[in-house]
């Protein structure tokens, strides 16, 4: 949950898989109201099951964003004090510190606190920074327009130095006392966790600045540094420290935005990274560094570990670009340009183009808000089939329709382009459809952007053509384009046929009732589409509905932005149900003033279903009506998992040594074997009980749930809960595992949500590592001989033409598909899961298969 408290109230943005959240709206919330809104997101909202990701406990972070009423305050910092609260960022309240430190001081689960202008003294500051030492997991700390003094700055030293997990701090326009900032910067140096430093807009003498530069060349932990907004060039002590810094600190990435580097601060910095060894990202925006500042850096790119440059918004001439574009030739390691607000001109694009085509290793190109016109566009058009770019943002120009066919030629020759944004570029339905058709035969595309262009009907019925045709396309971002109802019919074809669109971003383009059932078809059948944003349009409840029963109907669906379109209860009612029921729906953001006054955030009626929920005497199966006050996670009180009369289920629950310790009663046991038509030899209750895990299993995959189970045992996770394939020959099972805490237990809950069969002559667990098939078992997609992972269907087909032989001897090898890697890893950072996982990755295989692979390939 994201919780947002002002006087006023409306849904926020979800973060991290929840659910309606609340934030502004001209509508004048009571603390009673507020107060219902907090109970039942607390108390009512299922925990939802994400597809194919990695789930845990739904994380509370607070936000408060203006002065709340006393009651409120009383609200919030109650709240601080549960067990699942996270995070807790403040702007303009004025906060009693005293209130705040107390409960985050005996928190064991804040890990990120950040409190800016909400007018806290030295003391107040003192206080919070100190609370910090006792939460043994907060990783984050910030203020913000805080006077630290000696006291607050020491205070603050003190958390650096011995907080467990503390690696971030950030200190934006905040002042320092002369004793607080050497100690400041000696808790930086002797560190051994911090990991980077943001000092933004602070005020400080040359002697401070000296001071603190000095402790982070002393730093071994330090690893990015921002000094955004603070006047390095106007002292020169300071300008010339920065090259030291540069290089003798092991910095990765460094921050010099608005800063005044001025000519003696870019020299010295030339100088130091022209030593560095670590430095793989600088920032130098708005530096005003001119031709010659540009050409003093340029002199050095050649030598510098640089992979990624921002020289944004620098008042860079011609000369300046000449001399940039010649070193970026000969820079071994730079891979992503920034050159943002530059008057290039043609000249410009000129030596731009030629760089692009001779670097070895550039792979990002970003030139928004250059005045780049039609012929310039042409000039890189022209080199990107020649470059090796994968990313190329030309937004806020003037490509024009002239512009974008020449563009065309180019992309119909790349053959590495990735991402491609022409925001406001001046196009029209022409440009749209010329650019349609050469993105078609572009086999690496993933996103495309063409916000605020006159895309129009037409153009939208072309690049509905391209989602339909194109087997990378991931993303495609249209809003403010003016396609409407008769445009989205068109995306919503292209959608149903999709075979990898991800995100669909139609956010103000005019959409009504007829625009979102169109896309609700679409959602239905779509086979990756995760989420889709129609706010600040005009669908209503009608198209609510719509949207609702299509997301129902997905398997994939997870986030859906719909602010901004007069929904009213009965739409956001839909919406909410449809949450409910899907396994995969888990963020919505709607707004409008009246869901209030209709009563749409109280809790929706039950509906008859069946809740596993196991005895904890003999580990029967009651199956009870649902209702959000039965079986919840022990630790967080959420509800697990509902379910109806047509699901398979097995439970069971393994000690901390991974023995087996109950299973679900045996004539249960009996049935689910019947019923999975299992082998008939599977070994009865009595054999399975007091049995290691790891011996029903492989031995990779025991290890991957031995981590799952010790990681919940321990606290790290509350519970967790993940989709996954259990096929045989003749039936295709999908299934759901829930693990979670029970009386110092953990409990492994496993659900056949759908079965059905076919006939693939094919044993998919029993493979080898030196099987040629491979298969994900996270999402069930095919690979043969390590290739592109595809649809099961569509892979079976495949063989079934191209190697027929492989259906006749080989087994699949069950593993992890770098998609699947890479949801887990994002939704749990946690460095014993990534371990795990790592042991499911795929494994190379070696040369001694080649004889085999060449008689298969002969059949």
């Amino acid at each position: 949950f994201f919780f947002a408290f002002s006087t006023p109230l409306r849904p926020m943005p979800a973060q991290n898989g929840s659910c309606p959240q609340t934030r502004a709206s001209s509508l004048q919330v009571s603390h009673d109201i507020l107060t219902n809104v907090l109970s039942f997101e607390v108390s009512h909202r299922k925990w939802r099951l994400v597809s194919k990701q990695f789930s845990r406990c739904v994380a509370l972070h607070i936000v408060v964003d203006q002065q709340p009423t006393p009651e409120e305050e009383v609200t919030i910092i109650e709240m601080l004090g549960y067990p699942n609260c996270r995070s807790l960022r403040t702007t303009d309240w004025a906060l009693d510190a005293f209130q705040v430190a107390l409960p985050v001081g005996r928190s064991r689960s804040i890990r990120s606190l950040s409190i800016a202008h909400s007018g806290i003294d030295s003391a107040g500051a003192c206080a919070i920074a100190l609370a910090s030492l006792d939460v043994d997991v907060m990783a984050s700390l910030s203020f913000g327009q805080v006077d630290l003094g000696d006291d607050g700055a020491g205070a603050l030293a003190e958390a650096i130095r011995h907080a467990p997990r503390l690696t971030d701090v950030v200190l934006e326009r905040c002042e320092f006392g002369p004793d607080g900032l050497v100690a400041l910067a000696e808790a930086v140096a002797a560190s051994p966790r911090l990991r980077s430093l943001t000092v933004k807009a602070c005020t400080l003498e040359e002697a401070d600045l000296v001071c603190l530069l000095d402790g982070v060349c002393r730093s071994s932990a330090l690893r990015e540094l921002a000094l955004g907004f603070t006047p390095i060039g106007v002292h020169s002590a300071g300008a010339a420290a920065l090259g030291d810094v540069v290089c003798l600190a092991q910095l990765e990435r460094l921050g010099l935005d608005f800063t005044n580097l001025g000519d003696h601060g870019i020299q010295s910095l030339a100088k130091g990274l022209a030593k560095s060894k670590t430095l793989t990202d600088l920032s130098l925006k708005g530096n005003h560094l001119g031709d010659a500042g540009v050409a003093t850096l340029a002199e050095v790119l050649a030598q510098s570990p640089l992979r990624r440059l921002v020289v944004s918004d620098n008042n860079i001439g011609p000369f300046g670009v000449m001399a940039f574009s010649e070193a970026l030739q000969k820079a071994g390691q730079l891979e992503d340009l920034h050159m943002g607000s530059t008057c290039l001109g043609l000249d410009g694009c000129l030596h731009l183009a030629r760089a692009v085509v001779r670097s070895g290793t550039l792979k990002a190109l970003r030139l928004q808000g250059c005045s780049i016109d039609s012929e310039g566009v042409e000039l890189l058009g022209e080199a990107l089939g020649d470059s090796r770019l994968e990313t190329l943002e030309l937004g806020n120009n003037q490509a024009g329709l002239v512009g974008v066919q020449a563009l065309a030629k180019g992309i119909a020759k790349s053959q590495t382009l990735r991402h491609l944004d022409l925001t406001s570029n001046l196009l029209d339905a022409g440009a749209a459809q010329a650019l349609a058709l050469a993105l078609c035969g572009c086999k690496t595309l993933q996103s495309v952007e063409l916000g605020y262009n006159c895309v129009d009907v037409a153009g939208a019925e072309a690049l509905g053509q391209l989602m339909a045709a194109c087997d990378s396309l991931q993303h495609v971002g249209l809003s403010h384009s003016g396609i409407l109802d008769e445009g989205a019919a068109h995306l919503g074809a292209g959608l149903a046929k999709s075979p990898s669109l991800r995100t669909l971003d139609l956010q103000a383009c005019g959409l009504g009732v007829a625009g979102a059932q169109a896309l609700a078809q679409g959602i239905a059948i779509a086979r990756r589409l995760v989420a889709l944003n129609v706010s600040d349009n005009l669908i209503g409840d009608h198209g609510a509905r719509a949207l609702a029963w299509g997301i129902a109907q997905s398997n994939t669906f997870q986030a859906l932005k719909a602010k901004g379109n007069a929904i009213g209860y009965e739409g956001t009612q839909a919406v909410m149900e449809a949450m409910q029921h899907s396994l995969t729906f888990s963020s919505i953001e709607l707004a409008c003033s009246d869901l209030v006054a209709h009563g749409t955030f109280r809790a929706l009626d039950a509906n008859a279903m069946v809740r596993i929920r196991p005895d904890p005497e003999d580990m029967h199966l009651e199956l009870v009506q649902a209702d959000p006050g039965l079986h919840k996670c022990t630790r967080c009180k959420h509800t697990l998992h509902t379910h109806d009369f047509g699901h398979g289920y097995i439970i069971y629950t393994v000690d901390r040594a991974g023995i087996i310790t109950r299973v679900m009663h045996p004539d249960q046991w009996a049935a689910f074997a019947e019923e999975a038509k299992c082998d008939p030899n599977a070994p009865p209750v009595s054999e399975v009980v007091g049995q290691p895990l790891s011996n029903f299993m492989l031995p990779r995959l025991a290890d991957f749930y031995f981590t799952l189970c010790s990681l919940i045992l321990e606290g790290e996770i509350c519970h967790t809960q993940f989709h996954w394939y259990c096929d045989d020959p003749r039936t295709r099972r999908q299934m759901v595992t829930f693990i979670y805490h029970e009386d110092g237990q953990v409990v492994i809950c496993n659900v056949t949500k759908r079965q059905e069969p076919h006939n693939v002559p094919v044993e998919f667990m029993n493979g080898s590592p030196d099987s040629l098939l491979w298969r994900c078992a996270f999402c069930g997609w095919c690979s043969c001989e390590g290739g592109d992972f595809i649809e099961p269907e569509d892979f079976h087909i495949w063989c079934l033409r191209e190697r027929p032989a492989l259906l006749k001897h080989e087994r699949f090898y069950a593993v992890v598909c770098e998609g699947c890697m890479a949801d887990w890893v994002a939704r749990h950072d946690n460095p014993e899961v990534q371990t795990a996982l790592e042991g499911l990755r795929p494994i190379k295989q070696s040369s001694s298969n080649d004889s085999l692979r060449d008689a298969y390939w002969a059949q």
